[in-house]
C-alpha cells in the first residue's frame, strides 16, 4: 500500500511568519529535501521506500516530479556536491552511501560508476552512514555513523563524482559507556569543524 504526503512550499511572510503555498500530493512520505544550487529542482529522500526523487520548481513552487530512483530502505538523506553535479544519498542498514550524477537542467539522475561505496564495517565500530556534508573549500565529504556515534571522512573526486573513504574516527568522549547513535552532521562555514548530534 503506497502512503501519500505532501511536499509544502512555505512562503516567508513580511512579518516573518510562514505560510503553506501551493502544496502538492507526492508518495511514499519524503524524509530529507534538498534544494540544488540552481533553485529549479528538489531532491528528496524516502526512507521507507528506498527510493530518490527529484521535483521540478517554477515561480518557488514544486510542479512535478521528473525522475525517481529505486535505491534500497533506509535512504535517510540527499545532498548535492559544491558543483551541484553530484548527488549522494547515505543508507544504514545497508551501509552504503548510493553515488548518482545529477544532471540539474534535466532534473535526471544516473547511477554514477560504481554506483555505491560501503561504509565502515561493522567490527570497526562506527559504521552505517546516515547524513552526508561536504567541506567547503576541500574535495571532502563527511558522513555521521549512526551505529556507534562516528564520523567517516571521504575524499571526493570531483571528475568522476565518487567517494573514497580515507578516515573513521568515533565523536563521543573517551570512556563513554552505554550506546549511542548519530543522526545529523554539520560542517562550520570555515571548514575547521564538524558537528554530529548523537542519540542514546
Amino acid at each position: 500500500k503506497r502512503r501519500h504526503s505532501e511536499l509544502s512550499p512555505l512562503k516567508r511572510l513580511a512579518n516573518g511568519s510562514l505560510e503553506v503555498e501551493g502544496a502538492i500530493a507526492v508518495e511514499n512520505r519524503p524524509t530529507y529535501l534538498r534544494v540544488d544550487p540552481s533553485g529549479k529542482r528538489l531532491l528528496t529522500a524516502s526512507y521507507g521506500a528506498g527510493q530518490v526523487s527529484v521535483y521540478a520548481i517554477l515561480n518557488g513552487l514544486c510542479t512535478r516530479r521528473l525522475d525517481q530512483k529505486a535505491t534500497e530502505r533506509t535512504a535517510h538523506c540527499v545532498e548535492l556536491d559544491p558543483s551541484g553535479r553530484f548527488a549522494f544519498v547515505p543508507h544504514t542498514t545497508p551501509n552504503v552511501i548510493y553515488q548518482f550524477r545529477f544532471d540539474g537542467e534535466a532534473g535526471t539522475l544516473a547511477p554514477n560508476a560504481p554506483p555505491t561505496v560501503a561504509g565502515p564495517d561493522a567490527g570497526h565500530g562506527y559504521h552505517e552512514p546516515r547524513h552526508v556534508r561536504f567541506h567547503p573549500t576541500l574535495p571532502m565529504a563527511y558522513t555521521s555513523n549512526e551505529r556507534g556515534g562516528g564520523i567517516s571522512g571521504w575524499r571526493l573526486d570531483p571528475e568522476t563524482g565518487t567517494l573514497t573513504r580515507e578516515q573513521t574516527v568515533g565523536s563521543l568522549p573517551p570512556g563513554f559507556k552505554g550506546e549511542s547513535a548519530a543522526a545529523e552532521i554539520r560542517i562550520t562555514p570555515n571548514g575547521r569543524f564538524a558537528y554530529v548530534s548523537n542519540r542514546d
